[in-house]
């Protein structure tokens, strides 16, 4: 390692830093999201799912940051366990440091914080730790009994841009971490402890995660746009399965991975693959897979490298063929030779792969859920975001592979949030349950439109009542909630995280309601919200003294704020304060021209 190394590491940080971490929170220590972005780039990790898990400040534990995963995915408050046997569960621990090199001392303190975190029972811990981390030790312990039989991986990663490499004592004290895990949990699997100095931190900034997969086809008739035949169960099986034993998530386009599948569907697809005497064969009996590759490329005979798969369509057949193969992975038979027909389309424009996703999950019965923000509406909030110099993430990761700011990124399910929280007036919905906006169809039309919605064509009068909002309310939304987050961030007020987390929606909801002195708050006046009125004084005295006093009456955590009770208190105060019992007025949407 040369000094030169730590000079390219320095050059690199500054221009990511630049480019990504303007406006960040100054709770948030840059390099710290900086080395999570760059280390965990395989796990296919959002924005706010990395920011979610950098927990470095005092009383950190020794961690900077703590990722909890199940199954390929991180664990957040409304995240549901699978029932799957046999799912990975996953801790990632990491500590980033600047201006001090590697020491044993530091290894030590992630050896007691792995003690706190695996004895699942214990609540009374060896340090003292902050609300955000405690957050996500409670996640672990409330989240690991409910998994079937899973597999806990930890893995550990110490960054330092000292030309330094690790001694002895660190690697003594690595191994004390491993044994203390194996005191809780005697099948845990340690991966090797990683020392990250500069010259592998730099390595790591320039390795993009290889991804290609190998499909072999049984059947196979070529295309001039790409590839369709039969595939062997068992072969679609090892194509799905990761390094790590696990499915892998990242083969699946992020509008679809996110769908909540649907019972009976599933039953249907798990009995033709458990009744294997039966006929007609699998492939008969489903409608296959459609896989998008901007390179396809036939390595002699029937078999295919396939560059950066996405399957597009056939999210649940995966799914379930995976599990099943999964469950019987010690006696698959050479004899099962039931197939499944594959299409592989090579497209490297986004035009013509977002037409192809829509026309292959059109012949789906849920093709709104798993497919909504890729509709007119997403698109026109997209352009308006980027012409407020914003980033509406239809695609997750999109705008930060173009090194957009992170503060400036918004994600489908934070605007979700913020105009459930806003306009809907359902601040609990919003920090706890904003997927229910997502699954289920009649309420995401209540906030976005219609799906199908486009004035070119005829719609029923039921349908065409379910407009967008005029896309200014999603604008002025997403701008309180930022607001408002600003505002709690203030170091006089001395919130916990625990408590900005829960009363940043109430607030959302209550302010503007405040300022327009009308509980009801039509997206119309939403509109024309005075800014300069969301002062920090009047938001102390005129919002949160209330919101805090309720929040602390229905408990004062994270329980409080997914308690609908306690929304539907706020609802009635506002009632009588602002709008004293009368006939409501109806509420106009502003309907969009696009």
């Amino acid at each position: 390692m040369s000094k030169a190394d730590v000079e390219s590491v320095n050059v690199e940080y500054e221009k990511w830093k630049n480019e990504r971490a303007a406006g960040l929170s100054e709770e948030i220590d840059p390099f710290e999201v900086f080395c999570a972005e760059t280390l965990l780039k395989n796990y296919n990790l959002s924005d706010e799912d990395v920011l979610s898990g950098v927990v470095g400040r005092s009383n950190d534990g020794g961690c900077d940051a703590l990722f909890f995963l199940v199954g390929g995915k991180l664990v957040r408050d409304d995240s549901i366990p699978p029932e799957e046997k046999g799912v990975t569960a996953q801790l990632i621990f990491m500590q980033a440091k600047r201006s001090d090199g590697f020491s044993p001392l530091q290894v030590d303190r992630f050896e007691a914080l792995t003690d706190d975190i695996l004895d699942v029972p214990k609540t009374k811990y060896r340090r003292t730790y902050n609300t955000k981390l405690l957050g996500i030790i409670s996640q672990f312990k409330k989240t690991y009994p409910r998994l079937n039989a899973p597999r806990l991986v930890l893995d550990y990663f110490y960054v330092t841009t000292i030309d330094q490499e690790e001694n002895s004592d660190c690697h003594t004290s690595a191994a004390q971490i491993v044994q203390t895990a194996k005191k809780h949990f005697s099948r845990v699997d340690v991966h090797d402890f990683q020392f990250i100095n500069a010259a592998r931190l730099y390595t790591h900034l320039f390795e993009r995660p290889a991804f290609e997969k190998r499909l072999q086809f049984a059947e196979l008739m070529d295309g001039t746009e790409g590839f369709v035949g039969l595939v062997m169960l068992r072969d679609f099986y090892t194509f799905l399965k990761g390094e790590d034993g696990e499915f892998i998530e990242r083969i699946f386009d992020d509008n679809v991975r996110g769908f909540q599948l649907d019972t009976r569907v599933n039953e249907a697809i798990l009995s033709t693959l458990t009744t294997t005497e039966k006929v007609p064969e699998f492939w008969l009996l489903n409608n296959g897979i459609t896989i998008l590759s901007p390179d396809a490329e036939s390595l002699g005979g029937k078999v295919f490298r396939i560059t950066d798969p996405q399957i597009v369509n056939g999210l649940q057949s995966s799914r379930q063929i995976f599990n099943y193969y999964k469950s019987i992975e010690n006696s698959i038979s050479e004899k099962d030779r039931r197939r499944i027909v594959v299409r592989v389309i090579q497209s490297a424009d986004e035009e013509v792969r977002e037409s192809i996703i829509r026309a292959t999950n059109n012949q789906n019965p849920m093709p709104a859920e798993a497919l909504y923000t890729t509709t007119r509406t997403h698109k026109q909030l997209e352009k308006l975001f980027e012409a407020q110099g914003l980033y509406y993430e239809r695609r997750k990761g999109y705008w930060r592979d173009k090194r957009k700011p992170l503060s400036k990124i918004i994600s489908a399910i934070a605007l979700v949030q913020a105009v459930v929280s806003v306009v809907k007036a359902e601040p609990d919905v919003a920090k706890g349950r904003p997927r229910d906006y997502i699954n289920d169809a009649k309420r995401r039309f209540s906030i976005f439109g219609h799906d199908d919605y486009d004035e070119s064509r005829p719609m029923s009068a039921e349908v065409s009542q379910l407009k967008p909002y005029d896309f200014a309310v999603y604008l002025r939304a997403w701008q309180i909630v930022k607001r408002i987050e600003k505002f709690l961030a203030l170091p006089q007020l001395k919130l916990d995280n625990e408590a900005k987390r829960n009363l940043l929606y109430y607030l959302a909801c209550y302010a503007p309601r405040a300022i327009g002195r009308n509980a009801y708050g039509p997206p119309v006046e939403l509109i024309a919200v005075d800014f300069a009125k969301l002062s920090d004084d009047y938001l102390r005295k005129e919002c949160l003294q209330y919101v805090k006093r309720l929040y602390k009456r229905f408990g004062g955590n994270d329980e409080a704020g997914k308690n609908p009770k306690m929304a539907a208190a706020m609802k009635k105060y506002l009632i009588k304060k602002y709008s004293p019992p009368r006939k409501k007025k109806a509420v106009n949407r502003g309907n969009t021209k696009g």
